[in-house]
């Protein structure tokens, strides 16, 4: 559990998601704190290249480094996604705030983060163990958020590449949910074999 500088740096991601909270809900009264929104997301997104990148490149990967970088992705997602689908955010003049986000993308992107969340918790308290392998449609989708939160948050996004976003992540999202079911499955069977009669509990066959 070594606190290096990947680790550090994943702290400091987490850290910046009550910033981006504070500016969402402050944006109503102060509309540049969008752009800060904005920045902070950037900044986030750049951290989690940087740990990743950092971590191989000295050898500092680490269990605390596995559980950390994963945890911060799924916080800052769900924060962003609740953020950008309540109506924080100034729009028009004279106008009241507006949703960055329809209300729906927000529950399917949160709801899978939390699937995914609960699904690995019952595997690992079940065998033990847990072996999460990425997959390119994982990545795929979590590209997918990252992609989705900036063009939100950005103005002047053509609202034609805004709504090819939300199909990309409500796509890869599912993908993704059936991807780590089979898997999650997968781990539970391999652990428990199921019983041969020889096995049962009697001796007897049924």
């Amino acid at each position: 559990m070594t606190l290096n500088l990947p680790n550090r740096i994943t702290l400091l991601r987490i850290a910046m998601i009550p910033v981006l909270v504070i500016c969402a809900v402050q944006a109503r009264e102060v509309p540049p704190l969008r752009w800060l929104a904005l920045g902070i997301l950037l900044a986030s997104l750049a951290s989690d290249v940087l740990d990743g990148w950092l971590a191989r490149r000295r050898g500092e990967t680490s269990r605390l480094g596995a559980f950390l970088d994963p945890l911060a992705d799924k916080l800052l997602f769900t924060t962003l996604f609740v953020c950008l689908a309540l109506p924080l955010w100034p729009g028009p003049a004279g106008a009241p705030p507006q949703r960055l986000l329809p209300l729906w993308v927000a529950v399917v992107a949160i709801s899978r983060d939390l699937y995914i969340s609960l699904g690995a918790l019952v595997v690992f308290m079940a065998t033990g163990g847990l072996h999460i392998r990425p997959s390119r449609c994982g990545k795929a989708a979590t590209a997918a958020f990252a992609a989705l939160g900036v063009a939100a948050l950005a103005t002047g996004v053509p609202p034609a590449l805004l709504q090819a976003l939300i199909w990309a992540v409500v796509v890869l999202a599912g993908i993704t949910w059936i991807q780590y079911t089979l898997d999650g499955m997968r781990q539970l069977t391999h652990s428990h074999p199921p019983l041969s009669p020889s096995d049962s509990p009697t001796g007897t066959r049924a």
